[in-house]
């Protein structure tokens, strides 16, 4: 399951990579514990904008500690971000347009699982409805 700011680009996502269901939380500060409490006991990956990464940095601590879901930040766009790209308040759906027309490939999204498991769950499927309806959690 994947988290970002805009719901035009959660409709986009969805079918650009329909393995993670998409969801907005609307803007900046749509991110809320009351909100996913809906996610309890999933797994959950964030996709801030540049600019927001901090800011959803700290709502993970509070969503933590409330033990609402298991959730994780990306840092896919902190990391491959240019000095322009931050200038300009990329968005993963500015990053995934971006590497669609220069690879014309899907860009390599960051996995909640480490990559053994994602290789199994991209290998089959029903692997990561396993993992979601029986709530289990990976030990490393």
């Amino acid at each position: 399951m994947a988290i970002i700011e805009s719901e035009k680009f959660a409709i986009i996502a969805s079918s650009i990579i329909p393995e993670l269901v998409w969801l907005a939380a609307g803007n900046l500060n749509g991110l809320s514990v009351e909100k996913c409490q809906i996610l309890k006991g999933r797994n959950v990956m964030l996709y801030p904008d540049l600019g927001a990464f901090e800011k959803w940095s700290l709502k993970v601590v509070e969503i933590q500690k409330q033990n609402v879901c298991k959730i994780s930040i990306s840092t896919l766009l902190e990391n491959e971000s240019t000095d322009i790209d931050r200038a300009n308040g990329l968005d993963i759906a500015d990053f995934i347009i971006s590497e669609l027309k220069s690879k014309k490939t899907i860009p390599e999204i960051q996995s909640f699982f480490n990559p053994t498991l994602q290789s199994m769950i991209d290998k089959n499927k029903a692997l990561l409805v396993l993992i979601s309806d029986l709530q289990l959690e990976e030990v490393l």
